[in-house]
């Protein structure tokens, strides 16, 4: 039996309903600074959290050392634009209604505050780059159009949020292209052309210069790092860092698969990788993307510690979602499995202890309470979430609050303890222990002796969603086809930075 109650979802703010609430503070005295680092598409494949031997990632495991790495942490979305709604609005999305990539962001959802938004009204410099909400590189089209850059489009303006934000513009695309052999454009990698700096690279060469430089105010200064996410494209230096004989292959028991619950057809990526044996060369490229985002990240806390904000900074770091390499045949997130959801999380407060871990289950939606306690800011008073600062203080102290993950309504895992518990809108229902199954194959939802805890987790259940944002099919196919043409006509009149 696990010790775990209703209250301690209710008191996440679960079931209540979402009002536009606005936060109001002051600036406090003495107030320290934010480092607020969120990377894409990052899985668990770090070296601080021990899970792949491949993985090199000195930087953010440097990072870890200096502060708290929570070693369950989950994503509130295993989906990028409704993860980042979640985490930087305090909000479930069982209350925004962002589901999925396609869902709209509702303009009630628009015009509550967010964290650079709240810390700007508290007298912060509103400091921001890369990719914060929503926005994507578009690649479909570009060999058509002799392109040889994808260009960036944000999903809505944001010009409240900050005092200055550092726009992506393009990526420059390898020769031949795509690279991988597989034809699948963003899901495609390779080296990345040498003689063009990276988007990442641009966004860290802006934020070290901020980080240089003295400021009159306390800054709220996000960074949002863009790989891993896909397509896996790396300087050559970042390829050869990872070890072929370490890459670990996804192991997938014939007899365990046929018992899976069909969470998402990744088959588009899938099938061509597996057809063409491609798997392993496929891993390589997420992991050297990974560590090529990690040199992106150690410049930046590079430039902080040689800098005049060192000692009045706090650092954050932390991913949208996690993301399958093959395992459960899964190429991508938007599962519920451990692979999708569970991310890494660090937080390193000034004065805070260092080199420590913590082990209960904990949520990046958390980090909307506990960023602005290190502040001293007030959040909205509905937000969902806990403040884990009870946790940097003594991370193994008892912590009585579940991680949900949500994929659309009726459709949560709760993380708990050693549980996983999944619920679909089916009805479908999976319970799995991680001390003797982290890899999550043996469903015991059925197994009698799991009976009670499956009945705990019955009662904790969400029981009210929003109506996903996305409007009927044809509202949504439009909006699709409006995004595409409108990239179009930009790219045909807009000149080629990498060649074309």
């Amino acid at each position: 039996m696990i010790d775990l109650t209703r209250r301690s979802l209710l008191a996440m703010g679960a079931g209540a309903l979402a009002l536009p609430v606005l936060g109001h503070a002051q600036v406090p005295r003495q107030a320290s600074n934010v480092l607020f680092i969120c990377v894409d598409d990052l899985n668990e494949w770090v070296g601080c959290l021990d899970t792949n031997k491949a993985t090199r990632t000195p930087n953010i495991d440097r990072l870890a050392a200096s502060g708290t790495l929570f070693r369950n942490a989950y994503t509130p979305v295993p989906t990028c634009k409704p993860a980042r709604e979640s985490v930087l609005r305090g909000l479930l999305p069982m209350r925004t209604g962002v589901y999925t990539n396609e869902d709209t962001v509702p303009g009630w959802l628009r015009a509550r505050t967010n964290l650079p938004r709240l810390f700007r009204r508290a007298g912060y410099r509103s400091l921001g780059g890369g990719k914060v909400f929503h926005g994507k590189f578009h690649y479909a089209g570009l060999n058509t159009l002799g392109r040889r850059s994808a260009l960036w489009q944000e999903e809505y303006a944001q010009d409240d949020d900050w005092d200055e934000f550092h726009h992506f513009d393009h990526e420059c695309l390898p020769d031949p292209w795509p690279a991988a052999g597989i034809d699948r454009r963003e899901f495609d990698w390779g080296e990345a052309p040498p003689a063009h700096a990276t988007p990442d690279e641009r966004l860290a060469d802006w934020a070290t210069g901020i980080l240089r430089k003295p400021s009159d105010k306390p800054f709220f200064l996000t960074v949002g790092i863009y790989k891993p996410h896909a397509p896996w494209y790396a300087p050559k230096e970042f390829i050869d860092l990872i070890d072929d004989d370490e890459i670990p292959m996804p192991v997938n028991p014939p007899e365990a698969m046929k018992r899976l619950y069909p969470a998402y057809d990744s088959s588009r990526y899938r099938d061509p990788i597996e057809k063409k044996g491609l798997t392993k060369a496929a891993i390589k490229g997420y992991l050297a993307a990974t560590a090529y985002a990690d040199h992106q990240i150690g410049r930046i806390i590079d430039a902080l510690h040689a800098g005049p904000h060192a000692a009045n900074t706090h650092v954050v770091l932390w991913s949208d979602n996690g993301h399958h390499l093959g395992e459960k045949r899964q190429w991508g997130k938007q599962t519920l499995w451990e692979q999708s959801t569970h991310v890494p999380m660090i937080i390193a407060p000034v004065g805070g202890a260092a080199g420590q871990h913590c082990d209960h289950c904990v949520s990046t939606v958390d980090l909307m309470q506990t960023v602005c306690g290190l502040a001293g800011i007030t959040p909205p008073g509905d937000v969902d979430g806990r403040d884990l600062a009870p946790l940097l203080a003594a991370p193994d102290m008892p912590w009585h609050y579940p991680a949900l993950s949500i994929k659309g309504p009726d459709t949560v895992s709760l993380r708990y303890g050693p549980y996983r518990y999944t619920r679909y809108s089916t009805g479908a229902v999976e319970l799995y222990d991680h001390r003797d199954d982290r890899k999550e194959w043996n469903n015991r939802a059925d197994n009698p002796a799991y009976a009670p805890v499956v009945r705990q987790f019955e009662g904790l259940f969400p029981k009210r969603f929003t109506e996903p944002a996305s409007g009927p099919l044809t509202t949504k196919l439009r909006r699709r086809l409006e995004n595409y043409t409108d990239w179009i006509n930009t790219a045909v009149t807009l000149p080629d930075p990498c060649g074309g």
